[in-house]
């Protein structure tokens, strides 16, 4: 029987790792975005709460100056990232790393270690939800997502919001820039040889929608490789 992911608690996970190869890479991302979230928390809650400024009629309480939930959201991260060194260190690291970005940095140079730690999945699950309430609190606009093509492991879909720096999937390391570039470019051709994943998503249906299609009109790839397979959008479209 196959072990199953701590943290997703859906997908497969290596022998000996407790946490699929997926949650490691969330795990990446969401790391990288904490010294961003963190800046977004801390204006959140020094702003003069817009939201209760107009709750207060007739009350001698004037509105507090800080939003405290975004203020714990904000220490829960940072305790978070102290309970993953120590996590990752068993416990035995002679200081913890005395900013923020010093913790990051210090996270994402060990990574490795993680997926061999008893509390990975408890630590890549809750970091991943703090990330998300962080969101909600700072209610931050959609953001734009840069389609990056498809993972030469897997073949999904991958979309950042980060305009620049390193996109990880599957354990290999995608330059964000370059992989955007060279999708748009790939999209913008005349012939168009796509993954299904890549006409999923610029067709605007599910991969599987795609895999019915290949199946049913006998369509077949225009390259079939080490690196994917790939289909002329025409016969998919």
């Amino acid at each position: 029987m196959t072990d199953i992911c701590t943290g997703c608690h859906t997908r497969p996970r290596p022998d000996e790792a407790f946490i699929c190869q997926q949650c490691g890479d969330q795990w990446h991302g969401d790391l990288q975005a904490v010294p961003g979230w963190l800046d977004e928390l801390r204006v959140e809650a020094m702003k003069l709460s817009r939201k209760t400024s107009n709750t207060g009629r007739g009350s001698a309480e004037p509105p507090s100056p800080v939003d405290w939930t975004a203020s714990r959201c904000a220490d829960e991260i940072r305790w978070h990232l102290v309970a993953a060194i120590q996590a990752l260190t068993l416990g035995q690291t002679p200081a913890i790393p005395d900013t923020t970005d010093a913790m990051v940095d210090w996270l994402l140079a060990n990574e490795d270690r993680l997926p061999y730690r008893g509390q990975a999945g408890a630590l890549t699950a809750g970091l991943h939800a703090l990330i998300q309430r962080a969101a909600k609190l700072c209610d931050r606009p959609d953001e734009k997502r840069y389609y990056l093509g498809a993972c030469r492991v897997c073949e999904q879909a991958m979309r950042t919001s980060r305009a620049m720096g390193l996109h990880r999937c599957c354990g290999e390391a995608y330059d964000i820039e370059q992989a955007y570039a060279e999708t748009l470019a790939r999209l913008h051709d005349p012939d168009n040889n796509l993954t299904q994943a890549e006409a999923a998503t610029l067709l605007g249906v599910t991969v599987n929608a795609i895999k019915q299609r290949v199946k049913h009109r006998g369509v077949q790839p225009v390259i079939d490789g080490r690196r994917g397979v790939w289909y002329r959008l025409g016969d998919l479209a």
